[in-house]
Parts: C-alpha cells; structure tokens; sequence
C-alpha cells in the first residue's frame, strides 16, 4: 500500500482549521482512550477501506481532534487520541493507526514530537 505521509507545521495554532472535515457521520467525544479505541476497533469493518486520516495538534493548549475518512463513511474523533508526547492518547493514535492497516514504521508518526502545532495526513495513494 502506498501511502502520502505529511506533517504540516504550523506557526499559529488559530490557523489550525477542520472546516472540511466539520460534517463526519460518526462523532466520538468524551471518552478515554481504551474507550476510543474500542469505538474505533468496532467500526472499521464497517468502513469497508479507510482512505485518509487527518491529525490535528495543539499540543499547549491539548487539542487533538482524528479524522479518519473511510470508504462508506467518516469519523471524527474529538478525545482519547493524542500525539507527539508519551502517554496514552499517542499509543491509542499508533494502536487505531495500526488497526486501520497502516504499516508500523508509518503509525510511529503518532509519537512524533517536531511540532507542537500540526497537521499530519496519512492518505492512501490509489
């Protein structure tokens, strides 16, 4: 499977932004990592082939937000999965990245620490 890899830096964390990804068919919030990541587990037979992840960090101010957009739907996981740190949100990310059959030396990224505030993509190249 060829896969797109990129980490976008950036300068502010207002610019930031998801609006493209504001309309996902499944929500996850509030819950711990384990929790996600059991959702997660549960729904990727239903996803038929995940297309595209997208990452979002402010790592000052803890926002991590996980797109992950399937074949027959999208996802948008707004807790339980973090990066860029040690701790459990970045091991559920590598553990979901994983899972979603992304090879390992790619689901590493999950524990990336380059940038506080980022923007990484994981898209399948078809």
């Amino acid at each position: 499977m060829n896969i797109e890899t990129r980490i976008e830096k950036i300068q502010n964390p207002n610019e930031i932004t998801y609006k493209r990804h504001c309309n996902c068919d499944v929500v996850i919030r509030d819950l711990s990592t384990c929790r996600t990541c059991k959702v997660i587990e549960n729904l990727i037979p239903a996803m038929d082939e995940v297309l595209e992840v997208v990452h979002y960090r402010k790592r000052k101010s803890l926002f991590y937000r996980t797109i992950i957009i399937g074949k027959r739907f999208s996802v948008d996981v707004q807790s339980g999965l973090g990066s860029g740190y040690d701790g459990s949100g970045p091991t559920g990310f590598y553990h979901v990245l994983y899972k979603l059959g992304f090879a390992e030396e790619i689901a590493r990224i999950a524990y990336d620490r380059k940038h506080d505030n980022a923007v990484i993509t994981l898209k399948k190249i078809i």
